[in-house]
């Protein structure tokens, strides 16, 4: 009997019919992969609709109706109908007492009390409750909790994203849980709801097997729709608490008023520094050695930006230990291992526009990124998870070095995947562990491929634009307006004619820098205000600048706290960046963060963004050229990211990045055909990756 009784209850929360189209005029919930998921039940015979064509999908389920559509799908009525079955509530319609009666007489129902049925809507966690138990899974035996099964039912396939668990829980939930639960597997045996189904005759094996594939080939979601709750989730991960008086200690702290920096450096000293002419001596004296040491701290100290963020002490430690590396040689010094070993004794100093001899992201390396397409991963509230045979694993450890992150695959989809980032060309392979719901564990071999920068610095100019059918593209491959004024009066001029345009993409890859001038321009124009992350910014007063009586200290320093965002922008904007994106086109990217409806797509960018306006200098003696940088800028959480970069909300292949970027635009509705077709032909001549990625 319990068995019987078991199969009923399975059979019933199947055919939970799915609701009033009646609601759709009172909301703005697509409902079209639940309309689509209603008629793949119905061909199971596993409920009737309100017609023939008609599903009510959009109101919440009453207790009553879910026990009826129970009983019609079991074949009961006639027989219910024929009979004279009572129960003890008093809230139950008349219509419905031959139902309920049943239902109560054959242990389906006891009801909210001794008198009371429940009459209100089934909740989410009440629906959600039914199912499990009807899956043989035991509230009472410490299975789930009965006001929070939504764990369990997440382990083993039930419960996915585009399900409401809250007051918005529609009979659409239903038929959405429903269907999940035909491949969950019951808690006995390894049989799913399905198979038990398909034993019992409800329906056949190609009837599920066809429905099945119909629904997989189904987003989750509207394809626009997925793509705006990315949008909302990566705008709502920007937030910030840094608050005003936060950057103010900063600024006391990193730009201080210190008057033993001021004269440190002699006229004469400073005409030998600015000898480019000079080509040094292959070897020195260790006297020559020191020489050129102390000026070369002395420099730091009076004129280097970052002097205090690295720590005074940490260069008075350089410096001593320069000196006492001299100390220890014997014979002539080569200036070339001077400058290695004044190289390695700065390398604290993380600044990627710095040099001694050669740049310090040369020397010390750039950072890769690398990336596994070998696996699909999603991720829910359980966490990260993977479906290998049709059964989802969850990564139950992330190795040291490696994240998980959302992806740009080729196809034009975006889901999560393995990132790593290190040095050199290659990464080593890593396994990832896995568990199921069910306990069983698997542990999977991850290998990389290292993600490509985009380079056509030498095959197409400067800047691009594009402007038609509601698509804008601009391309800006360096922010130097002085030795470009016609490109970049184009550019600036763009701002106000995208305003109307329905997708933006910024390409910000190989970017080489320059100032930040005309994009301060251009958002104005856009927005009619200049945007700006918080920030701190700060200039020095350097001789390097000037003469050795250059007014000493600082100016030009601001606080900009909070940003100054683009809360209401509504246009999607599609930044793309990459390894080659750096100094001011990094921040043009950290600007375009700060528009609501703006992701950033591609690599890691190189990470030369955090001291600007640079001064060369020459070592009298070494000849060892060397770079001081006069301004600094922290961005956001004030930390530097020299020579690591920043990362994108969304990886991808900086190389294919456009390529895959236009397959997401068609796979996610963001624009119609005719615009696509349109800024394809335009990149096909005018953008090397594309036209060459095309031929």
């Amino acid at each position: 009997m319990k068995k019987k009784l078991l199969c009923l209850i399975l059979a019933a929360l199947m055919v939970l019919s799915i609701m009033p189209a009646s609601a759709f005029a009172q909301t703005q919930r697509n409902l079209y992969r639940e309309e689509s998921v209603a008629k793949e039940l119905k061909a199971l015979n596993l409920f009737k609709g309100v017609s023939a064509t008609n599903f009510d999908l959009g109101r919440a389920p009453s207790r009553i109706e879910a026990l009826v559509i129970m009983l019609r799908l079991l074949g009961k009525e006639s027989e219910i109908l024929a009979g004279n079955y009572t129960h003890p509530f008093t809230d139950v319609d008349e219509w419905a007492n031959k139902y309920v009666g049943y239902a109560y007489e054959n242990g389906l129902t006891k009801g909210v009390s001794v008198t009371k049925f429940g009459s209100g809507n089934a909740s989410a966690s009440q629906f959600m409750t039914f199912v499990l138990r009807a899956m043989g899974y035991s509230d009472a035996e410490g299975d789930f909790a009965w006001d929070n099964p939504f764990t369990l039912a997440t382990q083993i396939g039930i419960m996915e994203d585009n399900i409401k668990i809250d007051s918005g829980f529609w009979r659409a939930d239903c038929g959405s849980i429903c269907f999940n639960a035909l491949g969950a597997k019951l808690k006995s045996g390894n049989k799913t709801l399905a198979d038990k189904l398909i034993d019992e005759k409800v329906f056949t094996k190609a009837a599920y097997d066809t429905a099945v594939k119909k629904i997989s080939e189904l987003p989750k979601q509207p394809p626009k729709e997925t793509f705006d709750n990315l949008l909302t989730d990566v705008w709502n991960s920007r937030t910030t608490s840094y608050t005003n008086a936060s950057l103010k200690k900063a600024a006391e702290k990193y730009i201080p008023d210190d008057p033993s920096a001021k004269n440190l450096i002699s006229a004469e000293e400073l005409s030998k520094l600015r000898d480019n002419s000079n080509p040094g001596k292959e070897t020195i004296t260790k006297e020559e050695a020191k020489a050129d040491i102390d000026l070369f701290f002395r420099v730091l100290h009076s004129s280097y930006v970052a002097y205090y963020y690295f720590g005074e002490e940490n260069f008075k430690q350089a410096e001593s230990n320069l000196i006492a590396w001299v100390d220890k040689q014997t014979g002539p010094i080569k200036s070339e291992n001077l400058q290695a070993q004044m190289r390695q004794e700065t390398e604290f100093m993380k600044d990627g526009h710095g040099t001694v001899g050669v740049s310090y992201v040369n020397a010390f390396g750039r950072i890769n990124s690398f990336i596994s397409y070998q696996y699909r991963f999603e991720k829910d509230a359980l966490g990260y998870y993977t479906v290998i045979d049709k059964v989802k694993y969850y990564v139950t450890n992330i190795p040291s070095g490696v994240a998980i992150n959302r992806a740009l695959f080729d196809n034009g989809e975006i889901a999560y995947a393995p990132t790593a980032r290190g040095k050199g060309d290659t990464f080593n392979n890593t396994s990832l562990a896995l568990k199921a719901a069910d306990g069983k564990t698997k542990s999977i071999s991850i290998s990389w491929t290292k993600l490509l920068s985009y380079d056509s610095r030498n095959t197409e100019s400067i800047s691009s634009y594009f402007n038609k059918n509601g698509i804008a593209y601009i391309s800006i491959r360096a922010f130097m307006e002085s030795r470009y004024p016609d490109e970049f009066a184009r550019f600036i001029a763009s701002g106000k004619e995208v305003k109307n345009s329905k997708l933006i993409i910024f390409d910000l890859r190989a970017n080489m820098g320059g100032d930040g001038e005309s994009l301060d321009a251009w958002t104005k124009n856009f927005t009619g205000k200049v945007i700006a992350p918080v920030q701190l910014f700060a200039h020095r007063c350097t001789p390097l600048a000037g003469s050795p009586d250059f007014l000493h200290g600082w100016f030009d320093t601001n606080i900009t706290c909070p940003a100054v965002s683009a809360k209401d922008n509504e246009i999607p904007i599609i930044v793309l960046v990459d390894n080659n994106t750096l100094s001011a086109g990094e921040y043009a990217a950290q600007v375009l963060k700060e528009f609501k409806n703006a992701i950033v797509i591609g690599t890691n960018t190189q990470g030369t963004q955090f001291a600007g306006e640079l001064h060369g200098i020459k070592l009298p003696n070494s000849g060892i050229s060397a770079t001081v940088g006069g301004c600094m800028r922290l961005v956001k959480g004030l930390d530097n990211h020299d020579l690591v970069g920043d990362d994108p909300d969304v990886w991808c292949n900086g190389k294919d990045t456009l390529i895959s970027v236009l397959k997401m635009i068609e796979r996610y509705d963001l624009a119609d055909t005719n615009a696509v077709d349109a800024l394809k032909a335009f990149l096909q001549n005018t953008v090397s990756d594309y036209s060459a990625k095309r031929r």
